[in-house]
């Protein structure tokens, strides 16, 4: 099959696949969402604005410090802690996602979204763990589903950061491992890593998707 994608998407897609095809490696969360060390992931909005997520957990319960830079990286300022507890066996980790300098998400078998840059944080309905997210053109994406501590049965779900009110939306087969970009309101990649990486690209929100082996 033949996907028609511009070439910026492209470039995004493929440089994906050769980080991932790259012998000891592992798949890269999305965007410019980074995983800097267990329990703690980066968002960067631009160049100098970034949030990140570091979590601890003692005997009772789990709190998720959601911090700030402004300068790249080089210095974080601590905005705002959550304080969560699961049940035993659930993992406590979370991450972030920022659509922009004011919305984002702390995520994980928990949802939590905020509207005035970290300041302030509320639980959102969710039932299973978010894996992914990835937000273009005011939409924000979601891979997510029940997961095991070896396996994970995602689905994708999508919403307008606007009004985040997530629905599920039609996706190929995916792996626990599917790696998500989103490049507009109705145009996203997914990339199944494996022996044979598959990509699965929709143009028209989730409707229709196109697929093929990158080899």
């Amino acid at each position: 099959m033949t996907i028609l994608l511009r070439p910026f998407i492209w470039a995004a897609v493929l440089g994906a696949v050769v980080r991932l095809c790259a012998p000891g490696a592992a798949p890269s969360p999305p965007e410019a969402v980074a995983a800097v060390e267990p329990a703690r992931a980066v968002s960067m909005v631009s160049e100098r604005l970034g949030y990140g997520v570091q979590t601890s957990c003692g005997d009772d319960a789990c709190v998720a410090v959601v911090s700030r830079t402004r300068d790249g990286g080089n210095a974080w300022t601590a905005l705002r802690s959550i304080t969560y507890t699961l049940p035993e066996g659930f993992d406590p980790s979370v991450s972030i996602h920022f659509a922009d300098a004011r919305t984002g998400w702390v995520f994980g078998e928990r949802l939590w979204v905020t509207r005035d840059a970290g300041r302030s944080w509320d639980g959102a309905r969710w039932r299973g763990r978010i894996v992914r997210m990835a937000s273009a053109g005011g939409t924000v994406w979601a891979l997510a589903g029940p997961c095991s501590s070896r396996d994970c049965d995602l689905s994708l779900y999508k919403a307008r950061v606007a009004r985040p009110r997530f629905r599920r939306v039609g996706a190929p087969a995916l792996g626990p491992h599917a790696v998500l970009f989103a490049f507009s309101s109705d145009e996203a990649a997914i990339l199944v890593p494996g022996l044979v990486p598959q990509i699965h690209v929709t143009r028209d929100g989730g409707r229709t998707w196109t697929g093929r082996a990158v080899r």
